[in-house]
């Protein structure tokens, strides 16, 4: 009875992640997010806003038919 106690204590530990595991797993996370945001950042300032062509300029001179 004593043996199958620590067999089901012994299963439950093992499907579990460790903890260095997880803090692996948070670590490249973090290192990940030090190198994508500020490619980011410097993207997003370097980049030149243009309009679509459906909003470009519209002439305000009125067209006039010669008859």
């Amino acid at each position: 009875m004593k043996n199958d106690h620590i067999s089901n204590k012994q299963k439950k530990f093992n499907s579990a992640f460790t903890l260095v595991e997880l803090l692996i797993v948070v670590i490249f996370i973090i290192v990940l997010a030090l190198i994508a945001i500020p490619k980011y950042v410097d993207m997003s300032k370097s980049k030149v806003i243009k309009a679509p062509i459906y909003e470009a300029p519209v002439s305000t001179q009125t067209i006039v038919p010669v008859a």
